[in-house]
């Protein structure tokens, strides 16, 4: 149970209800669909019956990111700091969960090793303050590790045709070990190397 386990709730009553409020929707629902392996373990712990657990995994648009229409050069060709240079993404919310900054590091790392290298992270959240300004402390801001705000749906199959490669972040967390993150699945229908920072 993951806000349990990320420590957001640490009331021990809240935690009660919280895990009581699950039974409740599992046991009053006809089945339950889970994302991943892991998930369905999740969800057996509760004592809900097997047969009605039922294990869809995640998936990949491959029409959605290899059209004949997605063309990665529209979205360098907007940015003067990217052009023909290597390129990092994350795309997606900037949790506490997700550890965003992890990439920060990495760019920080990146430019003793090959500077031309660029790092662009796409989306908001709760951290988005705190991961600029340890950019800006590393001073990687701006310089190969790039903010950009949230953009629609329609625009991701373009972003991922730019990228070299695609990251799926998080903290070390057991507990978000068994997600089954849309990214991840995405860089694989853009038939791009994934970079992953956790097991699962």
């Amino acid at each position: 149970f993951i806000p349990i386990a990320l420590g957001v709730l640490k009331n021990p009553f809240a935690r009660l209800a919280a895990r009581l409020l699950e039974k409740i929707v599992y046991f009053n629902s006809a089945r339950v669909v889970a994302l991943s392996p892991g998930m369905v373990e999740g969800i057996l712990k509760t004592g809900y019956p097997p047969k009605k657990v039922v294990l869809i995994p995640n998936s990949c648009d491959n029409s959605l990111f290899r059209s004949p229409e997605v063309d990665g050069n529209d979205f360098r060709k907007k940015f003067p700091w990217l052009e023909h240079r290597p390129l990092v993404i994350y795309c997606g919310t900037l949790g506490e969960a997700n550890g965003v900054d992890y990439l920060v590091h990495v760019a920080t790392e990146m430019q003793n090793l090959n500077e031309s290298v660029r790092f662009a992270v796409i989306g908001n959240g709760k951290m988005e303050q705190s991961i600029r300004e340890q950019a800006t402390i590393k001073g990687v801001l701006n310089k190969n590790f790039f903010m950009l705000p949230e953009i629609p749906k329609s625009s991701m199959p373009s972003i991922f045709a730019a990228a070299d490669i695609v990251t799926s972040l998080f903290i070390d967390q057991p507990a978000l070990w068994s997600n089954s993150a849309n990214k991840a699945f995405d860089a694989m229908a853009a038939a791009k190397p994934l970079l992953v920072n956790h097991r699962g």
